[in-house]
């Protein structure tokens, strides 16, 4: 079994370059940040210590706790995007509530029930904290449930057929948009049928609803995103056209990353975020922040810290001999890939501006203290595989 603590050092090189980028930016954000990393490793020493079967126990309600939450916000988030409560002094957003308690039940499902109610009964579970999230709106972070039930679901589940559904259904969406691609996209889905020699009445059924979807797809984008949703999809494909309004974004990080050179402009002398050109620098382009500063080689650095925190996360999960736990463990190496991926896609311009925090680097509590929860739980369950192997061996 693999052993989690340079995944562990890692996520604590991320938050402590975190900080030195957000004391750069403000003293305010620093010290609030700093108190927000205090309270998460507290949180992740506690969770550590809490055996598996209490959080497998308990998830069903930890789950109804958030639903519940994601609810109020809807009601009492103020105006505009609803993604924030705010008790007293602190601001929750119950979505990374949500995702914590669904990867803590979504296994738990898979290992009680059988083949076909399984993924149902996940795809369920999944969808209700997705629609709660899309209303706030928050499409972004409604994906994080998609990307870590289907990731769940291909180690969890055996109902090849549906997993083929849930994950070319949604990337037919994303390819619609280019019929060049669209063509390439449905060409190798013909070959994966083919591949996997699905009955032919299950092959042209799967191939006539990926086209079907394809078709309607800019019809149903059109009349069901939000207008500022659709003008960052615009601004994406060319920023430059639109550089006065959605696409400044993109354009200013793009700019502050570049400017940044080999070795970087230095500690606090990037002018990006400082002449105010870079917005939201100590939240969704932090990435682009710290580029500006510390250069090429800070962002390897940073990148390179990604790649090893992943690369221990998939081989964790995969040496674990319990079902829930190898659930778990997935569900959390998910989460971080699409966070980690959509966040510095957004950054270098591969991606419409999706609001997605970067983790451990990301100002705000919240998302940290959802991270580290997550990290605690694999250190539960790695010292619970221990101690089962060891009564193997004895």
């Amino acid at each position: 079994m693999k052993n989690l603590r340079v995944a562990i050092w890692i996520a604590v090189l991320l938050s402590l370059l975190s900080l030195l980028e957000l004391s750069s930016i403000s003293h305010g954000y620093f010290v609030r940040q700093a108190a927000y990393l205090g309270v998460a490793l507290a949180a992740f020493v506690i969770t550590s210590r809490i055996p598996v079967r209490f959080w497998k126990f308990w998830a069903p309600v930890l789950y109804i706790v958030s639903l519940l939450f994601l609810v109020g916000v809807l009601f009492l988030g103020g105006t505009g995007a609803k993604r924030w409560l705010t008790l007293g002094p602190v601001h929750l957003q119950p979505s990374e509530l949500a995702k914590f308690s669904w990867i803590l039940l979504i296994p738990r499902i898979y290992e009680r029930y059988g083949e076909t109610p399984q993924i149902l009964t996940a795809g369920i579970v999944t969808a209700v904290p997705m629609l709660l999230v899309l209303i706030e709106p928050d499409l972004a972070t409604s994906v994080t449930f998609f990307v870590m039930f289907v990731m769940v679901s291909a180690v969890l589940g055996r109902n090849r057929v549906l997993l083929l559904y849930l994950t070319l259904v949604p990337l037919a969406i994303i390819f619609s948009f280019s019929p060049v691609l669209f063509l390439l996209f449905i060409g190798l889905s013909v070959g994966i049928v083919l591949w996997m020699r699905l009955r032919a009445g299950v092959a042209l059924t799967l191939v006539f609803t990926l086209i079907t979807v394809g078709l309607l797809s800019p019809v149903v984008v059109n009349k069901g995103l939000k207008p500022y949703q659709r003008q960052r999809i615009v601004a994406f494909l060319n920023p430059e056209k639109y550089r006065t309004g959605p696409g400044w974004q993109t354009l200013q990080a793009r700019i502050a990353l570049g400017s940044g050179g080999i070795l970087g402009k230095g500690y606090k002398k990037g002018t990006q975020k400082g002449l105010a050109f870079l917005p939201e620098a100590h939240t969704d382009f932090i990435f682009s922040s710290f580029g500006e500063e510390f250069g090429l080689v800070g962002t390897l650095v940073v990148i390179g810290g990604f790649l090893i925190l992943l690369f221990h996360l998939f081989g964790f999960a995969e040496s674990l001999e319990f079902r829930y736990h190898r659930g778990v463990a997935v569900g959390v190496a998910a989460y971080f890939l699409y966070q980690s991926v959509t966040n510095l896609a957004t950054n270098v311009g591969l991606f419409p501006v999706a609001g997605i925090p970067l983790p451990f680097m990301t100002y705000g509590g919240s998302h940290l203290l959802a991270e580290y929860l997550m990290l605690g739980i694999l250190v539960a369950i790695q010292r619970r595989e221990a101690e089962s192997h060891l009564h193997t061996t004895w």
